[in-house]
């Protein structure tokens, strides 16, 4: 495709490589690997791939969300995964504690439709 790689140079940058880097917030890896490149494209299934700040309720990470409106669809593609990520504790205020059934009646009560 014409892009040029260093055959040399590390590629791809996972989170057990630097101790310091948590399993979960990839910021220090957007941060060390925009210390030498321009990073032009995030493309992810959860909010955390894109921005540190991807905690908090349901309406806490729509405001935080709001606040990327520009890059959404443009610098940020995100790849959806219906089967886990971190927007599915934020559907029952992260209680774990709760029963399967209890769960699955507080996310069917956020749900929301389109027409």
């Amino acid at each position: 495709m014409g892009f040029p790689v260093d055959p040399y140079g590390d590629t791809i940058f996972t989170r057990g490589e630097i101790e310091a880097w948590r399993p979960s917030d990839k910021t220090p890896r957007r941060e060390f690997i925009a210390n030498d490149y321009r990073i032009l494209l995030l493309i992810g299934d959860n909010y955390g791939d894109f921005t540190g700040a991807s905690s908090g309720s349901l309406e806490e990470r729509a405001r935080s969300a709001e606040g990327f409106a520009p890059y959404w669809g443009k610098k940020w593609i995100v790849l959806p995964n219906a089967q886990y990520g971190s927007w599915e504790g934020a559907l029952f205020d992260y209680r774990y504690r709760l029963s399967e059934v209890e769960k699955l009646d507080m996310k069917y009560k956020r749900l929301r439709t389109y027409r």
